[in-house]
């Protein structure tokens, strides 16, 4: 609202419309950043810059996508043609030699800048899950499924029980893949022990 001399006066209809397209704008444009970038690199560059500015959808979203990448890698590592393998340690009908070995060694995630990256974007998924943002049930199994792919590993830990948290609150509305989803994402993740 604006406001004049201390008071404050509700804005015109317009000015709030144009104010949520422009969010809506701006979350589309934070989300097509973080959608399937081509490296860790160009991932972690986009969280560095970005972070603060994620909703939990466009996080999710790179979540998902360093989920993506992190299979691409391991792919790629044991020498099986991957679709965007552009790696020099790989040949051309894709298969890997000692190279590719040594490489996969060197994981994307263990540098600085992915530490940093990585730390910032768990923090900010944690945060936004505590807050309570409503997201479509899918999202929540799709969650699941990215840090089961990922091993729960840190930083992406802290994710764990809000995200079991958040899942129970609408597991009502799952539909059936998506349970099977949480559930496998709950067994591979080793967590039928906790509560």
């Amino acid at each position: 609202s604006g406001g004049v001399g201390g008071l404050a006066l509700p804005l015109p209809p317009q000015h709030d419309q144009r104010r949520c397209r422009a969010d809506v704008a701006v979350d589309r444009m934070l989300n097509d950043v973080v959608h399937r970038p081509e490296s860790h690199e160009a991932l972690y560059v986009a969280l560095r810059r970005h972070t603060e500015a994620l909703s939990l959808r466009n996080a999710a979203t790179a979540l998902f996508s360093l989920a993506h990448l992190e299979a691409e890698v391991s792919v790629s590592a044991t020498g099986a043609p991957s679709r965007h393998n552009t790696s020099p340690f790989v040949d051309n009908e894709g298969h890997g030699g000692p190279r590719a070995a040594a490489a996969s060694r060197r994981l994307p995630h263990t540098t600085p800048q992915a530490v940093a990256a990585e730390r910032g974007l768990a923090s900010r998924l944690q945060r936004l899950l505590v807050a309570g943002d409503e997201l479509p049930p899918r999202t929540y199994s799709d969650l699941m499924s990215a840090l089961a792919k990922m091993a729960q590993r840190e930083p992406f830990n802290i994710l764990v029980d809000p995200l079991c948290e958040r899942a129970a609150d609408v597991a009502s509305s799952f539909r059936s893949r998506d349970a099977a989803t949480v559930l496998w994402g709950i067994a591979s993740l080793d967590l039928t022990e906790r509560q």
